[in-house]
């Protein structure tokens, strides 16, 4: 049974995710090979959910992109959530630090997700948003939330689906990445060096609660020609203080993300 057999009530729910990852316009067809739903269900959501201003549709391409009240919903999740307020000073403070893009990102159905991010300075910075999901095997923020999980839940996503390679760095295999969680265990963080995309580096701190479960991530990236490892590397120790200041200041709560 699929997820929109199972619970029909979020079939609305599961086409803004879609819409939201897209990051622009999206057509019907890929919202149904993505959803598993008719096109006359997609069709008929998509005109309700543009009706009450969920959704917006181009007229002349017949396409649907994120509408603004989805976006004021998640503007005021943004603003009261912990986890996001408690970061947010932490992140500015690595923005001044580095002049780079930090991000705040989580683990989610699978895959990392950006809950909040600041710009670089630069002219040239990265093609990210919140709310964009990417795999965790090859991002600096999903590995290091990984590394510090229990082993069960290493182990059930090592077993889980193949691992796509983006570049002749990604680490896709279960002795590859048991290698670097280890290694990331050891010195508290993670580096992406051109794992998902050439030329462009990060490096990421875990954030954890008051149960030392990583929880989220901290991270600085760019592009390579402007942050080559070295210098991503000598940032560590400022990236695991933000996140240490970040962790105690959830370690009084529960928070779910």
């Amino acid at each position: 049974m699929t997820l929109n057999e199972q619970y029909p009530s979020l079939k609305a729910l599961m086409i803004l995710e879609v819409l939201a990852r897209s990051g622009g316009y999206t057509g019907i067809n890929e919202i149904c090979e993505a959803t598993g739903m008719s096109q006359s269900s997609v069709h008929r959501i998509l005109s309700e959910m543009t009706q009450a201003g969920y959704a917006e549709r181009n007229e002349r391409y017949r396409k649907y992109r994120i509408g603004i009240r989805a976006t004021v919903m998640a503007s005021h999740f943004m603003h009261s959530s912990s986890l996001v307020s408690y970061a947010r000073e932490e992140m500015q403070r690595l923005n001044q630090l580095t002049g780079e893009t930090i991000h705040l990102m989580t683990i989610s159905g699978g895959s990392v997700i950006y809950l909040n991010k600041i710009n670089t300075i630069h002219t040239i910075g990265l093609m990210s948003f919140i709310g964009k999901t990417n795999p965790i095997h090859c991002t600096s923020g999903g590995k290091c939330m990984m590394a510090f999980m229990d082993e069960a839940a290493i182990e059930e996503y090592l077993s889980g689906s193949e691992r796509e390679r983006f570049t002749p760095t990604t680490l896709v295999t279960r002795e590859e990445l048991l290698n670097e969680f280890a290694l990331i265990r050891s010195r508290g963080y993670a580096v992406d060096h051109n794992e998902h995309h050439a030329n462009v580096t990060c490096i990421a701190g875990p954030v954890f609660d008051r149960s030392h479960k990583p929880v989220a991530s901290i991270s600085v990236a760019a592009p390579l020609y402007r942050f080559p490892i070295e210098k991503a590397e000598s940032l560590a120790p400022e990236i695991i203080r933000s996140c240490r200041i970040v962790s105690d200041r959830l370690s009084n709560e529960d928070i779910v993300v």
